[in-house]
């Protein structure tokens, strides 16, 4: 009945992140997993101290075993298929993925990128789900050596893990409202589910049970409880949350009950269902690449698309990884411990290394020349991100008398408009993500911080005598919002009551796709890609209304001029990727190529004000 719940489990995530509705609460078959991934651990830890056979060495054999060789071989085919066909700024994130998730530390990382689970965007990084099995491997370093430290007084040990139980749900709950994605993804607002598992554990090794009548019942209420909120859940509900205990109950009365002869042990041991259940791990790895590389190369699949050819494939994937790895590499007879660490070392050294290496290198540009031109427009460097401040390598001169401030679609600005203000000198203020505006957000950590950074930049600015003109640009998404638009225009006002007038370098027009993306498939895949004009897209009606309102702007203001980009990108509308003359113009939706970003401003000199 375990390899039934696994099978239940992993076709519950696998569902609901092929996106079928009826499968909206699928994501908690990760719950399910920690359930099950706590009980088996607490099980063969308290088997092998009661037998005197504990060994912490062979614990972590085992684990390795389990998990490493066949987590590489995903990871090695991520990797690769990153390598020819993902962008500069896209393999160098895999790249940090592929280290995390060799360092069980995926979560962390997740985290600290504000990367949200359930936000579509997300769905397109290949290695999202490791982040649970980050939190599993930090419990499995934690948890044997509690149990063996406090072994056998088992007493001292259950009300120790009783505690941590009850401080974590309770932890998961406050953290729905104070910071939700670290109760999503660290291990202190998780750690419940496992010690779920791990208590039920404790309990049946001393006190078995016999199967009794009512355990048909109890067992069948389980299959409900894990069921019901598959179908029923969707991403808004808060998970963890006390909401999660009933997913989390219904497994383990699954777990306690589903004795021989009960109906639901015979249900969950069908031969079919224990198949699923002993492959289930690599079902697991293998899903989320698979789908999203698939998707990336080929577009959004149907529904029947998912469902009867990319479903087959994984699974036939997940077999033969099952058969040809996880099966020889757990077996000792057939795989020693020396040859095992003979492959796993070297593989997971070489692979953390090129992670390492893709930071340094954007990503490995230089792969192909198509990829450097499509990399991304880093104005000063990389390391000019964030700066509010007068730093020498994010200015082109010591007395710089222009300053630019806003986001990344500032940055690519940046470092060419010293090609028009060569003497005057440029300053590069600005942060990526963060809109121009000084609007505190409830959300509050990430946009409270580009609220500061805004309020340091504008003071850097009014302190620099030297500084003559201030260039923003950004996407000016919210400026049809009468709240942003009114922080923008204080903004404007108080750099011109200073003495300070603006250039406003008008938005990007939005792309309805990654454009970077678009174009290497058309030169590497181009069987796949329908025409030549597969990557030119429209003008928007709201790129016309954002237009609009920043002319509106400008006109109001006392001492602003706003510069419209629209039609020198998009001529007569039709924003064409691919020009005649060779520039490539997008990066991905809406940033400009470094080639690009030359060309408009060269299109547009005669609009540049004179210093």
């Amino acid at each position: 009945e375990i390899d039934g719940l696994r099978a239940l489990a992993v076709m519950a995530v696998i569902l609901f992140h092929m996106n079928f509705s009826l499968f909206q609460g699928g994501f908690i078959g990760v719950d399910l997993f920690f359930v099950i991934s706590g009980y088996l651990i607490a099980s063969l830890i308290v088997h092998d101290l009661k037998a005197n056979q504990f060994s912490l060495a062979r614990f972590y054999e085992r684990r390795v075993r389990r998990i490493l060789p066949a987590l590489l071989v995903v990871l090695v085919a991520s990797y690769a298929f990153s390598w020819f066909f993902m962008l500069p700024d896209e393999h160098r994130a895999i790249g940090q993925y592929v280290v995390a998730s060799l360092a069980f530390s995926s979560n962390i990382l997740f985290f600290i990128q504000n990367k949200n689970y359930f936000k579509l965007g997300e769905e397109e990084n290949p290695l999202l789900h490791t982040w649970s099995l980050a939190v599993e491997e930090q419990y499995y370093m934690l948890f044997p050596l509690l149990v063996l430290l406090l072994w056998p007084n088992t007493s001292r040990l259950l009300i120790i893990l009783v505690s941590a139980f009850v401080v974590s749900i309770l932890v998961a709950n406050w953290q729905l409202a104070q910071q939700p994605l670290a109760g999503f993804y660290l291990l202190p607002a998780r750690i419940w589910e496992l010690l779920a598992g791990a208590l039920t554990a404790f309990y049946l090794s001393s006190y078995p049970l016999k199967p009794k009548t009512r355990h048909h019942w109890l067992s069948v209420l389980g299959l409900a409880l894990m069921l019901v909120p598959i179908f029923l859940f969707d991403t808004s509900t808060p998970t963890p949350s006390f909401y999660t205990l009933i997913p989390v109950l219904g497994c383990l009365l699954i777990i306690v009950c589903a004795q021989e002869g009960v109906w639901s042990q015979r249900v969950l041991s069908q031969g079919w269902i224990v198949g699923l259940g002993l492959i289930s791990y690599s079902l697991y790895l293998w899903h989320q690449p698979i789908l999203v590389y698939t998707q990336l190369m080929l577009g959004p699949l149907s529904t029947v698309t998912k469902l009867f050819v990319l479903l087959p494939i994984l699974l036939m994937v997940a077999y033969f990884t099952w058969y040809l790895i996880e099966r020889p590499f757990r077996n000792k007879h057939q795989v020693s411990f020396k040859k095992l660490i003979s492959w796993v070392v070297p593989a997971s050294l070489v692979l953390m290394s090129l992670g390492v290496l893709g930071q340094l290198t954007n990503g490995f540009e230089m792969r192909s020349q198509l990829f450097q031109r499509l990399a991304s427009n880093m104005g000063f460097g990389k390391q000019c991100n964030g700066n509010f401040q007068y730093q020498a390598a994010c200015a082109s001169s010591q007395t710089p008398e222009v300053a630019t401030l806003g986001n990344s679609y500032m940055v690519h600005f940046s470092k060419n408009l010293t090609q028009h203000y060569a003497e005057a000198g440029v300053l590069q203020l600005t942060k990526e993500g963060c809109e121009i505006g000084l609007i505190e957000k409830d959300v509050a950590l990430h946009q409270n911080t580009c609220v500061d950074f805004y309020k340091n930049a504008l003071q850097t600015i009014k302190s620099l005598p030297s500084i003559k003109l201030v260039v923003m640009s950004s996407p000016f998404n919210g400026v049809l919002d009468e709240d942003y638009y009114a922080s923008l225009r204080s903004i404007v006002d108080d750099l011109n009551e200073q003495g300070l007038p603006v250039l406003l370098l008008g938005p990007t027009p939005d792309a309805p796709f990654n454009v970077g993306r678009c174009l290497v498939k058309l030169h590497y895949l181009p069987l796949l890609t329908a025409n030549h004009e597969a990557c030119n897209f429209g003008v928007s009606a709201k790129q016309l209304n954002k237009v609009a309102r920043l002319q509106a702007l400008a006109k109001q203001a006392k001492a602003a001029k706003f510069v419209d980009l629209t039609e020198t990108i998009c001529p007569d509308s039709k924003c064409q990727m691919h020009r005649a003359n060779g520039v490539l113009m997008y990066t991905d939706q809406g940033h400009l190529s470094v080639e690009a970003s030359s060309y408009v401003l060269n299109k547009l000199r005669h609009e540049l004000p004179k210093l």
